[in-house]
């Protein structure tokens, strides 16, 4: 087996100010094998899991995996959600909240990904005012994993910088005091415990997390008789 892997392009679409709902236009492409759709979602609040009551990709909802935020200063809270195997082609990725409010979203596909719920582990640890640097220890469960991280602040940091041999994937570096977010990805061929880190410039705090999705099982072989035709 091998670890899941992004395919395509990251779509990114967000509220401004304060509101209720967040449209991004997303494509997922052809042909592709054991796919996830998933909608990261940021938002400059102490929120409640319910704050966001559904996203939908071409109608079709998503499910919450996970949900995560910051009781204290900075405030911060983040979810994400996700669709096995969406429909090919260029739609919409819609966010409905119940709660009118600024709402970061992004959205991106992954291949080789085990369906019916990839998530594994998820960590989050809170990012103190004022910081240029975050990091998680997560502890993989299974072989051939893939990792990502997700920094969410109310700020405005600048200049991310992804430890290790993890590839940066979100940069979302506003140029005026509005929310940011950083996030990379990095393949894990066995489990065990891995570090996870993200640096940037222009201190600030927010919250910052780790989850892994798990790879698609491999295909079960036919018995030899069956490959040969004999018995059936």
């Amino acid at each position: 087996m091998a670890a899941p892997a992004v395919n395509g392009s990251l779509f990114k679409g967000g509220i401004s100010t304060s509101g209720t709902s967040v449209t991004v236009s997303t494509t997922v492409n052809s042909s592709l094998s054991n796919s996830v759709l998933i909608a990261i979602v940021g938002t400059n609040a102490n929120a409640a899991t319910t704050d966001v009551t559904g996203i939908t990709y071409n109608s079709v909802a998503l499910t919450k995996r996970i949900f995560h935020n910051n009781s204290t200063t900075p405030l911060c809270s983040f979810w994400v959600w996700t669709l096995d195997n969406p429909s090919a082609g260029t739609f919409n990725t819609v966010l409905s909240a119940g709660v009118s409010r600024l709402y970061d979203m992004y959205v991106f596909t992954i291949t080789g990904a085990k369906q019916g719920g990839a998530i594994d582990q998820d960590v989050v640890s809170s990012v103190a005012s004022a910081s240029t640097s975050a990091s998680n220890s997560i502890t993989t469960s299974v072989n051939d994993t893939l990792i990502f991280d997700f920094f969410y602040t109310n700020g405005n940091p600048s200049n991310p910088v992804p430890g290790g041999s993890q590839t940066l994937w979100i940069n979302d570096s506003p140029s005026a005091s509005t929310d940011g977010a950083f996030g990379s990805y990095l393949a894990k061929a066995t489990a065990g415990s891995q570090s996870i880190s993200m640096s940037w410039t222009t201190g600030e705090g927010g919250i910052y997390g780790t989850f892994n999705f798990q790879s698609a099982p491999a295909a079960a072989a036919l018995p030899y008789r069956a490959l040969q035709g004999v018995g059936i």
